[in-house]
Parts: structure tokens; C-alpha cells; sequence
């Protein structure tokens, strides 16, 4: 017998304590005066009956008891039924978790994968259940515990084989917490109706880089039984690795030039690096860098650092920025956003003043402001001959706050059957019958809405692309927003409109019409003073540039992708139909109808959307897609980080020396033991049964001294 706290058997020295206090021979402690002692005789001093043991039996009885709990405090187990537990030879459980991320691209890393992976297939028991997945941001599972059990043990190293020899690097990021999280269920799952499991092992086939993401750990707890064996590739890699990621930087096209990160590892062996523009002028892909207008950059191991590279000629934007310098190449591009000013036209139908602030023309020059990406010219059509809609450009967005003149009419409706965007602004009741005609239905009656004091805007519409960025908690209140007028508008002639907002009274706020290829957007009030507090609310500028760039299909924010993001069509288009993608191979994929995003950004390069098969540049969206910037940090992960998560390291994998290891590994065996028998329990069990017996024994003997006691006194 063992004991897993054997300190606590100190407590059965216990038991000596009521003997000893028996055995101390006891001699008077009390003094009598006496006149003379020279004619009394000496005299040793006599035991009384205290000194001697009365009850040997009772006194067994409470030993036994006291040395029953000490022995239940020391946790015992009986080492002949180790056997119990998992030993070599035993059926086992794995899961085997292969690395397939971007920073296992690197030659050194492949060089090693093919031969891991033969030792390990090498070491399994052809009893063992086996399980092969890859994971990079996702986990991809490649043979299934049922699909290993379905095999012939005899082939099974051959299947699997060949199943790792189809394995590839991608170039997503690695999502290592998750990819855990999801071998350790699929574990649990797979043992939860298993008597006797045996091993439950995670082996994971990884570089084991520092920029893998352990998010998904963070609210998990490990289970118990399910133990990790790290199989680290890559350790003769050369350390020195940088890489570029590109930084949003909307003044790019005006100051001619970008901004870029450099990261530099932290086990790095260089400090300095060169960023060159590639010769792609001319519309080639040479991947040899010139050194004209090359960069030194001085970047510290660990550190990162921001510098902006100026372009080798000016008016031409590359689409990328290659780094030398280092022994990695797999993360040394960064492909650029064409940060081309955009030129906008916004025409402006009514006659109000533009410099009176009590009227709605006051406020669309701050609403519509030139920025670095963009140069807004707003033109007032008054209708005096001008015709701003029958030039070449067409305007992005036409603003309607009066009652159009024939010829106005003629042209906004002709603009907007086109695909035009028109947002009709009803400033009074008789001006708003005027939407009907250049929606081309039947006219409604209009009215002025009766409001007491003000109404509020209710049924927001959060999933229209134009209100969808304050869906967000944090700024989708709108009770700050009062209407003292409106006008009542009738929708029933609009089959296909959409309501965006409603006022709290029921009445239409704003609504979305299509109008052939194109939309009018119809305000039911509008934002000079005397109507609202549009003009003063604080997301009436975005939801205004939001309207804008919804209409137009052009934005004017700056989204950097990274390889395996969902790429928003419906943000990129503005409702403009993207029927065909071109990958950076060239290859051209149609889009599945309707599709509002894009799942299959693979690669790093430039992803062109186009509304055609052959469409040319200028009709289509070109998106860069990066490589994952944590992908350079390519410097060792500490085990010790894996195991601050929760993560239950095998022995060969933890941080430890061998004396260590061993000492660790015996304690497991021993408390996994100790928790499986539970011998405390009889013992404890056992001193309560021989502490109510020596109870009810005390009790009858002490009753039968009184009574013998009372005899003699009779």
C-alpha cells in the first residue's frame, strides 16, 4: 500500500497519548501539616487505581479509531492495480493535427514535414484510432475517426500516407486555439461511450510559430484526460524573418507616396532591411526588384516599424512593395490599395440660398466635403437652361428639395431609369407629389403630418447596406433624433419599395424606391430647422456619405483584406451587379447570383470584381488581399505559453528536465490511482462503526461501576 500524503500519518502517534497519560505514575501533590514525622516509618508511594488500565479492549477501540483517520488523511492506493490506468500497449485515441499556414511555406519547414510525419505514422499502433486534420484559420478534417476504424489495420498506414502526402500549405493564418478546441471535443466525443479509453492524445504538426492565435482557448477548460504532444518542424530555419503589411492611408494619393509596417522576428539575427518597387511598369509581373527609389529600413528584433515609401514616379500607383534583407521571402510583398482621388458630382435641384442656414442648401457643403480621397463639386441646377445631366459624366447622386421643371423632370427620370441615385427631399406637401412623377406611377395625395409636439424615428431598418454601419449598440440610438413636421406619404403605387425608418406614428420616415436600373431615396421631412434636427444630429453626416457611396458604388473609407477575410461585395458595389471575380492567377470566376460577399480570398494579390466576364479595369473594383501580418512572427512559441491557456502537455513536450518529468509523471499516476480506489472512504467509514462501539462499550461499563458502586454503599 502507497500514500499519496504520507505527512499525515504522523497523526497516528496520536494513539500514544491516552497510554502515556495511563501509564505516568501519579504521586501526592498535596501537603498536610503534621507536628512530627520522627516516629512515622517511610513509605513509598502507592499507585491508586488511576495509574492502572482498566479496559485494555476500550483502549484498542480508540487507538484503532485514531490510527483509521490518520490513515484516511494519508490517501492510500494499492500500486498492484496501476494496471487500471493507461500503460504501453493499450488502445489509444489520436488525433493528429497537421500545420498547414502560411508560415509553413517556408522551404526549411516542408523539408521537415514529409519526414515527421513518416516517424509518427511509424510509432502508431495499428489498434490505435487515429484521426488527421489540417488546420490553418480553419480546420479541415481529412480522415475521421470513423473513416480510420473503416480501414484495414494492415493499410492503414498506407492510406494515411497518402492522405498527408495531398496535404499543401495555404496561405491563411494560424488559428491554433481553435484548431485545439476542436481535436479536444471531437476526442470527447468520440471516447464519451468508451469504458476504458486508454490514451486521449493531441499531436499537433506545427511549426508552432508566435503568431498563431490562441484567442479561442480563453474561455475553455481543458479536459482532464486529453493530453498535447507538440511536434515542432522548422528548428533549423534560418531565424532572420521580416515582413510588410500595408497601413491605411487615405492621404496616399495626394502625398504620392504609402505607408507600410515592417515586422521584424524576435529571434532575428538583422536590423536592417530594403523596400523596392518591382519593375511591374508596363503591365508585367517580374518579381525582380529594382533598386531605384529603394528604402533602408531599421528595424530592432521584436520591434516593428511604420515608414512611408514614396512612389519611383509620380501620377503611377504600384500595386506592390517587395522587402529584402531577410532569409524568408513568403510574407516580403505587399499589395497596395489604387488610391486614385475620386471625382464627384453631386447636383443640387431647388432654390433655396446657399447661404441662408434656415434653408437645406446651407448644409450640403459640409455634408458633402472634399477629403484626400476624394474632390466633391456640388452644382446648383436652377433650371435656366443649365442641363448638368447631359454631359458626359454622370453625377453620382442628384438631390431633389423643390418641384422640378418639366425639362428637369425629364432628365432626373431619364438619369435615374439609367441606374442614377436621386434622394427626393418632400419640403412641403405640394412638392412631394412631384416624387410620383419622376417615379413614373400614378400620383397620390400628400399631407402635412398633425404633430403635437414632435414624433421619433421607430422600425429602423439595420440591414439596408446605408443603415447597417449603426446597427452596431453603440450607435444605433436614435431617440435623440426630433421631427416637429413631416409630410404623409403614400407608398402603396411602389411595389418593390423599401422602408428604412418609420416615424414612431406609423408614416413613412424614409424609403428606398428602385426605379429601373437605378433608386430614389425619399426623405418624408427634411433637414432645415423648422422640420427636424437632422442638420445638428451627430450620424447625419455618415448616414449622408453612407447614401452617397451606396448610390455610387464607390467608398470612401480604406479596407485593408487579409487572405481568408470575407470580402463585403455589397459595400464594394453600392448596388451595382458584380457578376464575374478575377483571382490574382488570372483566372475569372463567375459570382453566385445575388451574392453579397466573397469567401475564396486564398491567395495574397489583387482580386478585380467585374459586372462581366471581360469587363475592362475601369468598370471594375479591385481589391488587394494581404497576407496575415501575425504570419511573420515566425520566432518559437514557448510551450509554457500553451500550457498558461490550459493546455495539458504530454511529457516529452513540457519545458522540463528528465528528473522532472519523471517525478511529474509518477505523481499523475499516483493521484489518478488514489482518485479511481478511493480506499479513504472505508477508513473513514470503519473509525465511525469503532468509534460507536467504543461509545455504547464506555457507556455500559460506566453504568455498571455506578451500579456496583451503589451495592456497597448498601
Amino acid at each position: 500500500m502507497s500514500f499519496l500524503t504520507p505527512l499525515y500519518l504522523l497523526g497516528a502517534l496520536a494513539v500514544s497519548l491516552p497510554i502515556l497519560f495511563h501509564m505516568i505514575r501519579r504521586t501526592p501533590r498535596g501537603r498536610v501539616p503534621f507536628s512530627s514525622t520522627m516516629f512515622l516509618e517511610p513509605s513509598p508511594p502507592r499507585i491508586t487505581s488511576r495509574s492502572r488500565i482498566e479496559n485494555w479492549f476500550l483502549l484498542l477501540l480508540r487507538a484503532l479509531a485514531v490510527c483509521l483517520l490518520a490513515l484516511a488523511f494519508a490517501r492510500p492506493f494499492l500500486r498492484e492495480t496501476e494496471g487500471a490506468g493507461v500503460q504501453e500497449g493499450d488502445v489509444s485515441w489520436r488525433y493528429v493535427l497537421i500545420d498547414t499556414s502560411a508560415s509553413t511555406r517556408r522551404e526549411c519547414v516542408q523539408d521537415e514535414l514529409e519526414s515527421a510525419l513518416d516517424e509518427l505514422l511509424d510509432v502508431f499502433d495499428p489498434r490505435d484510432h487515429v484521426a488527421v486534420a489540417t488546420f490553418d484559420q480553419t480546420v479541415q478534417e481529412r480522415i475521421s475517426f470513423e473513416q480510420s476504424a473503416a480501414i484495414d489495420p494492415a493499410q492503414r498506414r498506407q492510406v494515411l500516407a497518402a492522405e498527408v502526402e495531398e496535404i499543401k500549405a495555404t496561405w491563411q493564418g494560424t488559428d491554433l486555439g481553435r484548431a485545439l478546441l476542436t481535436a479536444a471535443e471531437m476526442l470527447t466525443e468520440a471516447t464519451t461511450d468508451e469504458p476504458a479509453p486508454g490514451l486521449q492524445e493531441v499531436i499537433v504538426v506545427s511549426d508552432l510559430q508566435r503568431g498563431s492565435d490562441l484567442t479561442a482557448l480563453q474561455a475553455y477548460t481543458w479536459p482532464e484526460n486529453v493530453t498535447v504532444r507538440l511536434v515542432t518542424l522548422g528548428e533549423e530555419c534560418a531565424p532572420t524573418n521580416a515582413g510588410v503589411s500595408p497601413v491605411v492611408d487615405p492621404e496616399a494619393a495626394v502625398e504620392q507616396s504609402v505607408r507600410v509596417r515592417i515586422s521584424n522576428s524576435s529571434d532575428s539575427k538583422r536590423e536592417t532591411f530594403r523596400l523596392q518597387w518591382p519593375d511591374d511598369f508596363g503591365g508585367t509581373d517580374d518579381p525582380q526588384a529594382t533598386p531605384d527609389g529603394a528604402v533602408e529600413v531599421y528595424v530592432p528584433p521584436g520591434q516593428s516599424r511604420v515608414v512611408r515609401v514614396k512612389y519611383r514616379e509620380a501620377g503611377h500607383q504600384p500595386r506592390r512593395l517587395v522587402l529584402s534583407g531577410d532569409d524568408q521571402d513568403f510574407d516580403n510583398t505587399a499589395w497596395l490599395m489604387q488610391m486614385s482621388r475620386q471625382q464627384v458630382r453631386i447636383v443640387y435641384v431647388g432654390s433655396e440660398p446657399a447661404d441662408d442656414p434656415q434653408q437645406m442648401r446651407f448644409f450640403v457643403e459640409p455634408i458633402y466635403s472634399s477629403t484626400p480621397r476624394r474632390d466633391v463639386e456640388i452644382v446648383d441646377w436652377t433650371g435656366a437652361g443649365d442641363q448638368p445631366l447631359a454631359g458626359d459624366s454622370d453625377p453620382q447622386l442628384v438631390i431633389v428639395t423643390d418641384v422640378p421643371a418639366p425639362d428637369q423632370a425629364k432628365a432626373i427620370r431619364g438619369y435615374v431609369l439609367q441606374g442614377g441615385t436621386v434622394l427626393f427631399v418632400a419640403r412641403t406637401a405640394e412638392q412631394a407629389a412631384s416624387m410620383y412623377e419622376l417615379a413614373g406611377t400614378q400620383p397620390m395625395p400628400v399631407t402635412e403630418a398633425d404633430v403635437a409636439d414632435y414624433v421619433m424615428l421607430t422600425d429602423i431598418d439595420f440591414g439596408h447596406p446605408v443603415l447597417a454601419p449603426f446597427g452596431d449598440p453603440r450607435y444605433s440610438d436614435f431617440t435623440k433624433l426630433h421631427f416637429w413636421r413631416h409630410r404623409v406619404i403614400d407608398l402603396q403605387p411602389f411595389e418593390e419599395a423599401r422602408v428604412l425608418a418609420r416615424f414612431e406614428t406609423g408614416e413613412p420616415a424614409i424609403a428606398e424606391i428602385p426605379v429601373g436600373r437605378g433608386r430614389m431615396f425619399v426623405f418624408a421631412s427634411g433637414w432645415q430647422p423648422e422640420d427636424s434636427q437632422l442638420a445638428v444630429w451627430s450620424k447625419f453626416v455618415p448616414l449622408m456619405n453612407l447614401l452617397l457611396e451606396y448610390g455610387s458604388g464607390r467608398s470612401d473609407a480604406v479596407r485593408q483584406y487579409e487572405v481568408g477575410e470575407t470580402i463585403d461585395l455589397a459595400g464594394l458595389a453600392g448596388g451595382r451587379p458584380l457578376t464575374h471575380v478575377r483571382t490574382p492567377d488570372g483566372t475569372v470566376t463567375p459570382l453566385p447570383d445575388g451574392a453579397n460577399e466573397f469567401t475564396s480570398a486564398d491567395q495574397p494579390g489583387m482580386y478585380r470584381f467585374q459586372p462581366g466576364s471581360d469587363s475592362a479595369p475601369d468598370d471594375s473594383i479591385t481589391v488587394p488581399v494581404n497576407l496575415a501580418a501575425a504570419e511573420s512572427r515566425t520566432a518559437p512559441l514557448a510551450p509554457e505559453v500553451l500550457e498558461g491557456a490550459g493546455v495539458i502537455l504530454s511529457e516529452e513536450s513540457r519545458p522540463e528536465s528528465a528528473g522532472e518529468s519523471e517525478l511529474r509523471e509518477r505523481q499523475l499516476q499516483n493521484s489518478e490511482l488514489e482518485s479511481r480506489q478511493k480506499m479513504w472512504r472505508w477508513f473513514v467509514t470503519t473509525a465511525i462503526v469503532i468509534l460507536l462501539l467504543e461509545t455504547l462499550l464506555s457507556s455500559w461499563l460506566a453504568g455498571r461501576r455506578a451500579r456496583q458502586a451503589a451495592g456497597e454503599a448498601n
